[in-house]
């Protein structure tokens, strides 16, 4: 590696110089006093100031010119990388890298399951040079936002190489908004219906007596043959998962115009607890409109 002389550094000089037992990493100096004999007379040294990464805090070094010191364009650039996996069924909600530093990774990934919505945390390291077993799905752990909170907590306080604690604070704070904002359950309901090759929804009718479910009933018809068919699903936020339509192909009942009207009144006549059914009735008769004038 190409180095600079001892007596080629002036006052204001950057440089690197090793990180102490830490092989290979290098620190950023800057000279603060010039070239000068030291005590023996076959040296030359300078006094140099950098900041020294378990505590934090400025550090003076001398250094001699019987050790090589690299001049700092000659330093290639290491900065470790770590690609978090990705996992099935699982979406990255956000990483926050507790080392300050580019030789090192200490990732905390958070994601969300696609279905239920549960979360999940899981913690993965990496070094310059250095091979880990990467992050598998049996690593996850899961986890309610509140535990999340504490853990990503106990990892700010537990990290020692940190020069500046502010900046991963502010990423615990951002990281917690994205999570409780993506885990956040609504005050409304909502469920649309699965789309069927070679139908197309003609209307539908919610029989819920709250806004914190769906039950509603569709009608279909087959574009080639006309043919009718009507299908129910339910939907309501005590599940505790993400709205997802359950209603398959194989589950629509195929019916003419009046089999329509029969299922759709008796739907209402079992519903329990609505307050006002005059905006099903409507319902009903307009979707019955539409049907017939098929």
């Amino acid at each position: 590696m190409p180095t600079k002389a001892i007596t080629e550094l002036h006052p204001g000089s950057k440089l690197y110089i090793p990180y102490l037992l830490e092989r290979d990493v290098y620190a950023t100096a800057t000279v603060i006093e010039p070239a000068i004999p030291g005590s023996d007379t076959d040296t030359w040294g300078v006094l140099v100031t950098y900041d020294y990464k378990p505590t934090g805090q400025p550090t003076m070094l001398w250094l001699d010119n019987n050790v090589p010191v690299p001049a700092s364009n000659d330093v290639p650039a290491q900065v470790c990388t770590l690609m978090l996996p990705t996992f099935p069924g699982l979406t990255l909600l956000g990483q926050i890298d507790f080392y300050d530093g580019p030789e090192s990774c200490d990732i905390t990934g958070v994601w969300r399951n696609d279905t239920t919505g549960r979360l999940y945390h899981g913690d993965e390291w990496a070094g310059l040079s250095l091979t880990v077993d990467p992050l598998t799905s049996e690593d996850l752990i899961p986890c309610t936002p509140n535990e999340l909170e504490a853990h990503l907590n106990m990892r700010l306080n537990a990290a020692e190489w940190m020069n500046d604690r502010a900046p991963f604070a502010q990423a615990v704070t951002t990281l917690m908004d994205t999570v409780r904002k993506a885990t956040a359950k609504p005050d409304t309901a909502t469920l649309d219906f699965p789309t069927f090759p070679g139908l197309e929804l003609v209307g539908s009718v919610d029989f819920a007596s709250t806004s914190e479910e769906v039950a509603h009933t569709g009608v279909w018809r087959d574009t080639d043959t006309g043919t009718l068919y009507y299908g129910s699903d339910y939907y309501a936020l005590w599940m505790g998962m993400p709205s997802r339509p359950c209603l398959e192909r194989h589950e629509l009942t195929e019916a003419t115009p009046d089999d329509v009207e029969w299922y759709l009144n008796d739907r209402l006549a079992r519903v329990e607890g609505m307050d006002d059914s005059a905006p099903c009735v409507a319902a009903i008769a307009k979707l019955m409109d539409l049907v017939r004038n098929l």
